[in-house]
């Protein structure tokens, strides 16, 4: 959105908005990336992956967290204690990843895949009340 008329929606000038929006970047508060659409780009399995954890579920996290194939990775609280959003090129793909560097990590006691189906909503804004 161009400064203007991000500054006109927020009630600011363009170059106050331009202003506030560098130092919230600066500050680390905010970023600007862009969103592609896996499967739109040839990606035809997306899963989330619930891992339950023998350990520190943070070792694991992290090594989850440096595959490729993951785009969303965190530490929870509650019947798993990781999750992870997986984007693969296909079926086998998934089932690769799955069985070949997730469920063989240390440290991992179980892994469940749950592949998407359909997508029904898929936002990148937070509305905070």
């Amino acid at each position: 959105m161009a400064y203007g008329k991000l500054g006109a929606r927020v009630g600011l000038s363009e170059a106050a908005a331009r202003q506030r929006v560098q130092r919230l970047l600066a500050r680390g508060v905010m970023q600007i990336a862009a969103v592609t659409d896996p499967v739109r780009l040839g990606s035809k399995s997306m899963a989330l992956v619930g891992i339950k954890a023998r350990g520190d579920s943070r070792k694991i996290a992290k090594a989850v967290g440096a595959l490729p194939e993951s785009i969303y990775v965190v530490a929870t609280a509650g019947p798993y204690d990781v999750i992870a959003e997986l984007v693969c090129e296909n079926h086998e793909h998934l089932l690769r990843v799955s069985n070949e560097r997730i469920r063989t990590l240390r440290g991992v006691a179980d892994a469940v895949i749950l592949m998407y189906l359909g997508t029904y909503k898929h936002v990148f804004t937070y509305s905070v009340s």
